[in-house]
């Protein structure tokens, strides 16, 4: 978790794309659960050792009723260009700006 911690300059970039049934709605069993495909990118660079990016495939809004919080992707990493290994990641995700009050 530390590895890439740094008291120097740093930059980091982050995206996502949420693709809204466009590949999920041709896959009966997926569009009735309704889950959502998600990819996603992150980039961290330092000095001491360099670029460190990530690539992501997953699904988000899987769950039942309210409950379609939980997420879960196939993450790809790289170090300077080069393949590292693949990862899975669970995770939720909170509907924060959807609360009103």
């Amino acid at each position: 978790y530390y590895e890439y911690s740094t008291s120097d300059s740093w930059l980091e970039g982050h995206w996502e794309h949420k693709f809204q049934g466009y590949f999920t709605d041709k896959i009966p069993l997926i569009k009735r659960l309704g889950w959502g495909l998600v990819s996603g990118a992150n980039f961290l660079y330092t000095p001491e050792k360099k670029d460190y990016f990530e690539l992501s495939l997953g699904f988000d809004q899987m769950g039942f009723g309210i409950l379609k919080i939980f997420r879960f992707d196939v993450v790809s990493s790289f170090v300077k260009g080069k393949y590292e290994g693949l990862g899975y990641l669970f995770g939720l995700t909170l509907p924060i700006d959807d609360f009103q009050m």
